[in-house]
């Protein structure tokens, strides 16, 4: 968590310097999803949003538990156009909340989202 924390205000300062130590992190580390999770964030800073997303679909392959990532996974699809990948994410998203699980955004601002894409295709 301390190296996440210090990498995190890096990459605030020097965004492309911190990717490089998440590289290095990652080759050591390729089970742990919090390393691509953190470097989607960085390429998100670069403008890089083939690269954000291709980190963050690594963090939801490691952990698809983890409704964060699925979550911010839909948001760089939606941020990137792609309204099909946003739409299954947050379908995925919705189906979890009446599983039980807990949201990381409220199921109606997900739910209003959802509803846009669909009705714009």
């Amino acid at each position: 968590d301390a190296l996440n924390n210090f990498l995190m205000l890096v990459g605030e300062e020097d965004p492309q310097a911190a990717l490089l130590v998440m590289q290095r992190l990652e080759a050591k580390n390729p089970g742990f999803g919090p390393i691509p999770a953190q470097m989607s964030l960085l390429y998100q800073k670069l403008g890089d949003y083939a690269n954000a997303i291709a980190a963050m679909r690594k963090a939801v392959a490691i952990s698809p538990e983890n409704l964060v990532y699925t979550y911010n996974l839909a948001i760089l699809y939606d941020l990137n156009g792609e309204s099909e990948g946003a739409a299954m994410l947050y379908r995925q998203l919705i189906e979890a909340r009446y599983r039980g699980q807990e949201l990381p955004a409220p199921v109606e601002e997900i739910q209003e989202r959802l509803t846009f894409l669909v009705s714009n295709r």
